[in-house]
């Protein structure tokens, strides 16, 4: 019995670099399966956020009008003789400041976007970096 077991064990030791080799392969191309699978950069004039600064705006609309639509409570007033009461509803206010920041932060992206369109590009290549900039007349 033990002769069998230490048989196996060195087996299981002497195909571990052979196993290795596999398992390194394996590795490298699921790396470059996943680097071709990722999502292309923006292309050079093209704003990388304008679809979420868009929908942020239009979120962030959409909430400001809910906030004044959807009361969120009644609110009286009356002057000292009490007899003219006056009750009315209350926006909500958390929906709204909500909406509005929604709005503002969709809006700062699309201005983000608008500026990195205009930066230089910088592409690396073998043994150096290259930086380009499109100037616009």
């Amino acid at each position: 019995m033990r002769k069998t077991f230490a048989i196996v064990v060195a087996i299981a030791l002497l195909a571990t670099p052979v196993l290795a080799g596999d398992f390194q392969k394996s590795i490298q191309a699921a790396v470059r399966r996943t680097v071709a699978d990722q999502s292309r950069p923006a292309a050079r004039g093209e704003n990388p956020y304008m679809v979420p600064g868009l929908a942020l705006v239009g979120g962030g609309a959409t909430l400001v009008v809910l906030g004044f639509i959807s009361p969120s409570g009644v609110e009286c007033t009356s002057d000292l003789s009490a007899t003219n009461v006056s009750c009315g509803t209350t926006a909500n206010k958390g929906l709204v400041f909500a909406g509005a920041g929604a709005a503002a932060l969709g809006g700062l992206l699309l201005m983000k976007g608008e500026k990195a369109r205009a930066m230089p590009e910088i592409l690396g290549q073998r043994g150096r970096f290259v930086v380009r900039q499109r100037i616009r007349w």
